[in-house]
């Protein structure tokens, strides 16, 4: 599947496929923009910072073949994107969640002072 800005598909430990499903992110560098790329190092670099539920954790960063490969804790349930438009329509029919607002916001305060 095509992220934003790479490839994204699920994987398995070589040596240890017990360990359960991963994500694997690789962004090919040399098509990239120096903006876009400089962007990728810093997503990678930011997310080896944050530790938080409901952010996806970064379990590693390599590069090879010209590609930099973030491996990622996987998480079901679909599409984050996806999940919010959701959440927003159902806010629009007057449903409201709370606990999703809250969770939100407590991601994007650890967001904020990671930097």
């Amino acid at each position: 599947m095509l992220g934003g800005c790479g490839t994204v598909m699920s994987c398995t430990l070589k040596d240890n496929p017990q360990k359960g499903i991963f994500v694997l992110k690789y962004i090919n560098v040399a098509e990239l923009t120096k903006n876009k790329a400089a962007g990728s190092t810093r997503e990678a670099r930011l997310m080896s910072k944050l530790h938080h539920n409901n952010i996806v954790r970064l379990i590693d960063v390599f590069e090879c073949d010209e590609k930099l490969h973030l491996i990622m804790e996987y998480c079901d349930g679909g599409d984050l994107r996806k999940k919010i438009r959701q959440k927003i329509n159902d806010q629009h029919a007057g449903k409201k969640d709370s606990h999703f607002s809250y969770e939100t916001v407590s991601c994007i305060t650890v967001l904020f002072f990671s930097n």
